[in-house]
């Protein structure tokens, strides 16, 4: 095996450090992006929370509706609704 020579070890180095940069550069671009994306998610919470008055709201609006085409169906069919 060949002896290294001073300019292969320090070329060695220089290409290590150079990898070290680009992975450094690499990480804080994944952590902003990362960052990015936490904040989607806090503003979709925000717009998904519905609460507990407005889960009864929208359950009796869709129970309203089922129960009103439940009826139409009904009338549709046999021409009277009965109770």
């Amino acid at each position: 095996m060949p002896p290294t020579t001073e300019t292969e070890i320090k070329e060695l180095r220089d290409l290590v450090i150079g990898l070290r940069e680009e992975v450094r550069v690499g990480f804080a671009k994944v952590d902003t992006k990362l960052a990015e994306i936490q904040g989607q998610i806090n503003v979709l919470e925000e717009r998904t929370k519905l609460g507990f008055w407005g889960f009864i709201g929208r359950a009796v609006i869709i129970g309203t509706f089922v129960l009103a085409t439940g009826f139409a169906i009904k009338y549709f069919l046999f021409g009277t609704v009965k109770l």
